[in-house]
């Protein structure tokens, strides 16, 4: 799976907590079936949050938002950001 091959959850470990996310980076015509899901409030359900609001910025343009967005996330995973950056 290129989840597994392609994400290190900050370099400690593969946790398929964080696929949601990644999923939103790499298939974002997704976003709509994803976003009625009620995500617990761990870090990988923050990281999915954040990609589906930025990925809603990206596509209002709204750019100042999503330099504070992208900033969250970079704090938050690292590895996660670098790939959003990546398939930007």
């Amino acid at each position: 799976m290129q989840f597994l091959a392609g994400f290190e959850n900050n370099g400690e470990h593969h946790d398929l907590a964080w696929l949601p996310a990644w999923l939103l980076i790499h298939h974002g015509e997704l976003r709509d079936l994803l976003r009625p899901a009620q995500p617990a409030h761990s870090e990988p359900a923050r990281a999915f949050l954040l990609v589906l609001d930025l990925l809603h910025l990206e596509k209002t343009g709204q750019q100042t938002a999503q330099i504070q967005q992208r900033a969250r996330l970079r704090a938050l995973a690292p590895d996660l950001f670098a790939d959003f950056m990546h398939s930007r």
